[in-house]
């Protein structure tokens, strides 16, 4: 396993995007309503567990934003032709509904 901390990001997201899809997090009941929780122990327990998500976000951002970045520099060429077709297309059906429509006028520049 050369690229461990990746792996563990990965494990540590999916359980992120399970824990928030599916609302079995419990941090929530702790925090909300503000009177919710009569008993202290639980919002230290859940102030002790957000200062180790928050400390576990800390350490994988940098390799998460590492691999973000050379995917993108990977597939930069890909991207721009992608976005410069896309940007062509809407500007197309734009002019072909204003060439089209009889209440615009034709454009004049300046």
């Amino acid at each position: 396993m050369k690229n461990w901390k990746a792996y563990l990001a990965v494990v540590m997201l999916a359980a992120l995007v399970y824990f928030v899809a599916f609302h079995t997090h419990r941090f929530l009941h702790d925090f909300w309503p503000l009177d919710a929780s009569a008993i202290a122990p639980n919002i230290v327990a859940s102030m002790v567990q957000y200062a180790l998500l928050l400390i576990l976000a800390a350490l994988l951002y940098p390799p998460i934003r590492r691999a973000v970045d050379r995917y993108v520099r990977r597939h930069v060429d890909e991207l721009k032709d992608h976005v410069t077709t896309e940007h062509r297309k809407v500007h197309d059906k734009l002019n072909h509904i204003i060439d089209h429509h009889p209440d615009i006028p034709p454009y004049e520049e300046t």
